[in-house]
């Protein structure tokens, strides 16, 4: 294989592990309809199975109360399918309260089958950390156009690029520290947009980040393996918060979360 055919593939095959492992998380809305409320990634600890989102996902943004989330949604496909309630969980919060990162444990034994069967979950070894790398991948779902066909099939366009860390903090953001890291925000991107009901053709603007926000942040690196794979080239490093477009997104360092999991005694 030449280096352009395997470059090629390995993109491809990190986009699709990275898409494997994003769980969109969507709500029912009044009249039927549905929207992603948020993206996360699934973690298998201890033998419990967690999922990992941003808290600001359960908030109603319109009036700032807390959705129930057992209420919340999620497709047993990974590009179309028919939609399963979570239902019953336990929330975790960070004891840094300004740091928008929640674990929730996933306790219905019905939804953790569904996902184990047909989502990558991740475990402890797949989280690196932010300085590992100088190439950052993200992949989420867009709020807008998620829709149920007349077989309750859900469709929702999902969102890829690549980015790099700043150095700086943007102009204007508020910074903590303790947990936020900045990456850019591109205003175009090759192959941005992934609409299943287009059989995967793409669009070069990058849209505000609504319904990515959650979603995992992969440092990519060079894996010390004989063999490349994405399971071992991709380190997820921090969970998305918020965004500026074409500018910066934000994440919450994916540490936060460790020390939630610390505190509820699983690592």
């Amino acid at each position: 294989m030449n280096e352009i055919a395997e470059h090629n593939s390995r993109v491809g095959a990190i986009d699709a592990y990275a898409h494997k492992s994003s769980l969109p998380i969507l709500r029912e809305c009044d009249g039927g309809n549905f929207a992603v409320q948020g993206t996360g990634s699934v973690f298998r600890i201890a033998d419990r199975y967690f999922l990992i989102t941003a808290a600001h996902t359960l908030v109603d943004e319109d009036t700032n109360e807390r959705y129930d989330p057992a209420t919340f949604l999620f497709p047993d496909e990974t590009r179309t399918g028919n939609l399963i309630v979570f239902g019953s969980m336990d929330l975790h919060w960070p004891k840094i309260e300004a740091a928008d990162i929640v674990v929730i444990e996933l306790k219905n034994r019905e939804t953790i089958d569904i996902i184990t069967a047909n989502w990558n979950v991740l475990t402890l070894e797949s989280i690196g950390n932010h300085t590992q790398s100088e190439e950052f991948a993200l992949f989420g779902y867009l709020f807008e156009g998620a829709r149920v066909n007349d077989r309750g099939d859900i469709f929702q366009k999902g969102l890829a690029f690549r980015s790099f860390k700043l150095e700086h903090v943007p102009e204007g953001a508020t910074y903590d520290e303790r947990f936020d890291v900045f990456f850019a925000l591109p205003e175009t991107a090759d192959d941005a947009i992934i609409d299943p009901e287009k059989k995967g053709s793409t669009e070069g603007k990058v849209p505000r980040l609504k319904g990515a926000s959650g979603c995992s942040i992969w440092a990519l690196i060079e894996p010390d393996t004989a063999f490349w794979d994405p399971s071992v080239a991709m380190k997820v490093v921090a969970v998305q918060s918020t965004a500026r477009p074409g500018d910066f997104f934000r994440g919450i360092d994916w540490e936060v979360a460790r020390a939630i999991l610390r505190d509820i005694g699983v690592v």
